[in-house]
C-alpha cells in the first residue's frame, strides 16, 4: 500500500525483485531537452548543488551550461580544487538517459510520457492507462474507475504542475546547442518519439 518515488536503473535483477514482489511500477519519461533544461536551472538555482559554484563562476554563459548539460565533462583536479572539490564531472545525455530505456520494454511497467500527463487533451487517457494498470490493487466495493480518474484529476498535485514545461528547451537552444544536441543524443529523440528524424 505504499508509493515511492525514485530513479531506478533498468536491470534485470531489479526487474525480476519487483515481479517476484509483486511490485508494480509506473515509468515516466520525458523530453531528454527539457530534462537537461530543468536540470541545469536546479543547479544554477540551488546554491548547495555540487556543481553549483562551478557553473555559475566558471562557465561564462548560458549557452556554454546548456552544452555542458548535453556533452558531460570532466575537469582536470586543478579546476576542481578551485571549486572546493575532489573532482568535477557530469556524464552526457546519453550516459543519463540510457540506462533507464529499458524500462520502455518491460511488459509489467506501464509507460507514461510526462507531456501526456500535463497536457489537458491527454491527461484523462493517461490517467485511465495508470488506473487501469493498478486496477486489481487499488479495486474496492463501490469505487468505479471513473471515481478514481475524478481524484487524480482533482488532485492537489496537478494544480502544482506548471504547463509551461513542455517545449521549454526551444526558448534556450540556438542553432548550435539544437546541433550537438543531435549528434549527441539525436538519435534517442527519434527512438522515444519525440522527433521523427533529424531535422528539427
Amino acid at each position: 500500500g505504499e508509493v515511492w518515488t525514485g530513479y531506478v536503473y533498468y536491470s534485470g535483477e531489479v526487474m525480476r525483485y519487483l515481479d517476484d514482489n509483486q511490485i508494480r511500477r509506473i515509468f515516466i519519461y520525458r523530453d531528454p531537452r527539457d530534462m537537461i533544461l530543468s536540470y541545469l536551472f536546479y543547479i544554477l538555482y540551488e546554491d548547495k548543488h555540487i556543481h553549483h559554484k562551478y557553473f555559475t563562476e566558471h562557465l561564462d554563459c548560458l549557452d556554454e551550461q546548456i552544452k555542458k548539460m548535453i556533452t558531460g565533462f570532466y575537469e582536470s583536479g586543478t579546476i576542481a580544487e578551485q571549486y572546493g572539490q575532489e573532482a568535477i564531472g557530469y556524464g552526457s545525455m546519453n550516459d543519463h538517459y540510457l540506462p533507464y530505456l529499458r524500462w520502455l520494454e518491460d511488459p509489467n511497467t506501464c509507460v507514461i510520457r510526462y507531456e501526456n500527463l500535463i497536457d489537458d487533451n491527454s491527461k484523462s487517457s493517461e490517467l485511465k492507462k495508470i488506473i487501469d494498470y493498478l486496477w486489481e490493487d487499488i479495486k474496492e466495493e463501490g469505487f468505479s474507475k471513473d471515481d478514481y480518474l475524478r481524484l487524480l484529476e482533482n488532485a492537489q498535485f496537478y494544480k502544482n504542475i506548471k504547463k509551461d514545461t513542455c517545449n521549454e528547451w526551444a526558448k534556450y537552444f540556438s542553432e548550435e546547442i539544437k546541433e550537438i544536441f543531435k549528434e549527441e543524443a539525436g538519435e534517442l529523440l527519434i527512438y522515444l518519439g519525440y522527433e521523427s528524424d533529424l531535422e528539427w
